[in-house]
């Protein structure tokens, strides 16, 4: 005949829900980098609704020269700028690059960029402040739209703050 086992102890529910929230993973924010001139920078994936080829951008007369045009994306024609020549960050050729297609509010335009390959995650307690890394972040109109910098295996690259750059009066108005 067998003995009847003792019930296991009752699980007490406040340490359950202690060791769910002690083992939550932490909080994660995603970047595209990309090479703008010279420069590999970093652009928040929030703002970010599209990576187009660069092709088919129509110019547009008596706009600065880092307007490029206009291009077609899914039916809305779209403002198209050289992310490069805007911040001072150098000339490359375009052919072969990217678009990136960023909006905030209401405004949606496409920055073109020499490539944009790797996405990065990244947790926000591991930024850089831009103070502690020194003057050499994006050089150029780039410095006042770089938020901080983002490690990566190799280095620290800038992170833009796209709404601030995207709300830009000199952008806007060109």
């Amino acid at each position: 005949m067998t003995t009847p086992t003792a019930a296991p102890a009752a699980w007490d529910l406040r340490d359950a829900l202690w060791a769910l929230q002690a083992t939550a993973p932490p909080a994660r924010d995603r970047c595209l980098l990309c090479t703008v001139g010279r420069t590999r920078l970093a652009l928040p994936m929030a703002q970010l609704r599209g990576v187009e080829p660069y092709e088919a951008v129509t110019p547009v007369p008596h706009v600065p020269a880092w307007v490029l045009g206009v291009t077609n994306v899914r039916g809305t024609v779209v403002g198209v700028v050289d992310l490069a020549g805007f911040l001072g960050l150098g000339e490359v050729p375009l052919a072969g690059g990217r678009l990136l297609v960023c909006g905030a509010g209401t405004r949606l335009v496409a920055f073109a960029v020499g490539a944009a390959r790797d996405v990065l995650d990244y947790a926000p307690d591991t930024l850089i402040p831009v103070a502690a890394s020194g003057p050499a972040t994006a050089g150029g109109r780039g410095e006042r739209f770089v938020t901080a910098l983002v490690p990566t295996e190799e280095s620290a690259v800038p992170l833009l703050d796209l709404e601030r750059l995207l709300g830009d009066d000199e952008l806007v108005t060109g």
